[in-house]
């Protein structure tokens, strides 16, 4: 047998998650992202099941197989599920074989065939409109159902499906509220919801959070596992600790960026206000340390290089 790995790269998140100016289809389509992308999703296909999951987190996956044959049969019966699944979200796939070489090598050697396939995609051409007299009012394609009055396309009615799912996944991470204790807070699925008068001009806050750098990063650190031949095995396990420090620290900062906003409000005469915030958040999968401790560990030959851990203050 020769293990494979396969790399599953999400394409055009922000594009998905931000067609529709629906704050429920915002909600579920951020949600969809990454439960495709689940470690739970990712191990539960019939038939020749992955042999480990490496990496499950920001829309990308890498999972090893043991044989080809595996790996293919596996990305058909996935594809076909996302296909049904999320509608409109599209994924390049590459496999890359490593008997003779390092994990490491392949692991590199993976997201250079991601990157290519990327390029080599051929675009499709939709033939949308064709026979349609009615079209979705989100994104415009054909409609196929109606939701609170609105015409929706496949990819509007089945992320609609997920909203209370989304609601319920996140609800952990709200904080308590001092000004009502007897409240919990939650999050709306409509501006409507947000505590603005109907009929008036209200302005929203909007905070987004994105990872940076953090393909470079990991690229650096395989770098260093190439040149110092770092074992396999251990190359597995920092590999899936990158994984479970990019899901922690996502969770992570979603927990103070909810704790930060709760803090700004202020009750008044009429309602609850939101203040503005002085803080400028900033938040990194490693310590700025980090730096002079690699240096430090190049000259003695002997480190590990699982990514540091990081709690936002």
């Amino acid at each position: 047998m020769m293990p494979v790995l396969t790399g599953i790269d999400i394409l055009g998140i922000q594009g998905y998650v931000f067609t529709s100016n629906r704050m429920r289809d915002v909600l579920a389509a951020s949600h969809m992202v990454e439960y495709v992308t689940s470690r739970s999703q990712l191990e539960k296909w019939p038939g020749r099941l992955p042999s480990d999951v490496l990496l499950a987190a920001g829309g990308n996956a890498v999972i090893e197989f043991d044989t080809q044959d595996a790996a293919r049969e596996w990305t058909a019966r996935y594809s076909r599920w996302l296909l049904d699944t999320a509608p409109g979200l599209d994924a390049v796939v590459a496999h890359r074989r490593y008997e003779k070489r390092s994990l490491a090598w392949a692991l590199k050697a993976l997201q250079v065939d991601l990157e290519r396939s990327k390029l080599e995609r051929r675009p499709s051409v939709p033939q949308l409109g064709l026979s349609v007299t009615a079209s979705c009012a989100i994104t415009g394609r054909p409609a196929v159902g109606v939701d609170q009055g609105d015409l929706v396309s496949r990819r509007v009615k089945r992320l609609r499906e997920k909203v209370d799912e989304a609601k319920r996944k996140w609800s952990d991470f709200l904080p308590e509220l001092a000004h009502a204790p007897n409240m919990k807070p939650e999050f709306p699925a409509e501006i409507d919801l947000m505590g603005r008068t109907h009929g008036e001009v209200s302005l929203v806050g909007v905070v987004h959070v994105d990872g940076n750098s953090v393909g470079e990063a990991i690229r650096n650190w395989l770098d260093r596992c190439i040149e110092d031949e770092v074992d396999d095995q251990q190359v597995k396990e920092q590999y899936r600790a990158w994984s479970r420090a990019i899901i922690e620290l996502g969770r992570s900062v979603l927990h103070v960026v909810a704790k930060r906003v709760a803090e700004c409000t202020r009750e008044e005469d009429g309602g609850t206000f939101l203040r503005g915030t002085p803080y400028d958040l900033g938040f990194r999968l490693r310590n700025s340390s980090d730096d002079e401790r690699r240096r430090s560990s190049r000259d003695t030959r002997s480190r590990t290089w699982a990514p540091a851990e990081r709690t936002p203050t």
